[in-house]
């Protein structure tokens, strides 16, 4: 998702739901990313993990949830 940023406007957010007992560093993505040949100003900056991901009545993901839940945490 993106989160205003102040210096450039946004910037990207990873949200993702990890196995039990995982975790996921930056740097760990960018080397996924990088061995797709995904651009770098495409990377995330940011990694929030959650449990489950808020959800419309038809499944799809509510984005504008999880931005208001990151912007208020900071």
């Amino acid at each position: 998702i993106g989160l205003p940023d102040t210096a450039r406007g946004e910037r990207i957010c990873a949200v993702v739901r990890l196995q039990p007992g995982t975790a996921l560093a930056i740097d760990e993505l960018a080397r996924f990313l990088d061995g797709y040949g995904i651009a770098r100003q495409k990377y995330p900056e940011q990694i929030e993990p959650v449990d489950d991901f808020p959800r419309t009545a038809s499944g799809k993901i509510r984005k504008a949830e999880l931005r208001a839940q990151f912007v208020a945490a900071g």
